[in-house]
Order: structure tokens, then sequence, then C-alpha cells
């Protein structure tokens, strides 16, 4: 009877540190799983930031009146969706601000935030922040090219 109760003891505690370490192998890959998913949103949002500086540079390049601007007005911002491929589907969110007090002689540079908000940016679960320098100079041959841009990460 003493060897049963000692068996029966013996397979409890070997199920319970059994469950117990699956119990954490489960964790460490839950853990695996919501930091990868955590950089797949980052990089969602760093695409969208890009397409938002993007999106400024050809804006600002074809449209001689982009950005709007009032009388005494140095700055312009807007949020845009950005559509998947069926033109339907909404995959994000860029919020683009544009800074034109050094736009004129002698800086001639435009300064563009983009900032990338996956899934919308009422509720983003990421962020990403990119400034960039768009060269205005009529005179290079770099016009309409960014000059510099810098990455903030994931905000």
């Amino acid at each position: 009877m003493k060897q049963r109760g000692l068996a029966l003891m013996l397979v409890l505690f070997l199920t319970a540190f059994l469950l117990i370490l699956a119990l954490g192998l489960l964790q460490r890959r839950a853990a695996q799983y919501r930091s990868a998913n955590s950089q797949a949103e980052s990089l969602k949002a760093y695409e969208l930031a890009q397409a938002g500086l993007e999106s400024a540079r050809v804006r600002l390049d074809k449209d001689p009146s982009f950005p709007p601007r009032g009388e005494h007005q140095q700055t312009f911002s807007c949020t845009e969706p950005v559509y998947d491929v069926d033109n339907v589907s909404v995959v994000g969110y860029y919020q683009l601000e544009i800074d034109s007090r050094w736009a004129k002689e002698p800086y001639y540079v435009l300064k563009v935030t983009s900032t990338g908000c996956f899934p919308h940016p009422d509720r983003p679960e990421a962020r990403r922040k990119l400034h960039g320098e768009l060269d205005l100079n009529p005179s290079h041959a770099s016009y309409f090219r960014w000059a510099q841009w810098t990455d903030d990460g994931t905000l």
C-alpha cells in the first residue's frame, strides 16, 4: 500500500512539474508572438510614414497650390488614408505636417514630417515618425528631392 501511495505521489508530482514546464513554454511562445506582431506593426507604420513623405514630395512637385496656405500660414497638416491594391480597403494612415518657414531664400528647404499610423490614427497600435527636408532650390539638380530625412522610430 505504501508503494502505491508513493507511486501516486510521484506521478502527481511529475504531472505538476510537466504542467508547469508546459505553461512556461507557452508563456514564452506568447511573448515571442507579441514581439513579432509588434515589430510587424511598427514596420507597417514605417511604410505608411514613407508613403506620406513620398506623397508630399510628388504633390509639391506636381501641384503649385499644395500645400494650401493662408496669408500668414506657414504650416500645413493633414491626415490621409492609404488604400490597399483594391482601392477600397484602408491599410493605415499617415499624418503630414509641412513647415514652409525655411522655403525662401537663402534656405530653400521645406520641412516635412510624416507619421505613419497603423491601423488608425485615433487608435494606433503602432506609430512611426519620419522627418524630411525637401530641397526647393531651383538651381540644384536635386530640386524637389530629399536633402535628408530621419526616423524617430516607433512612438
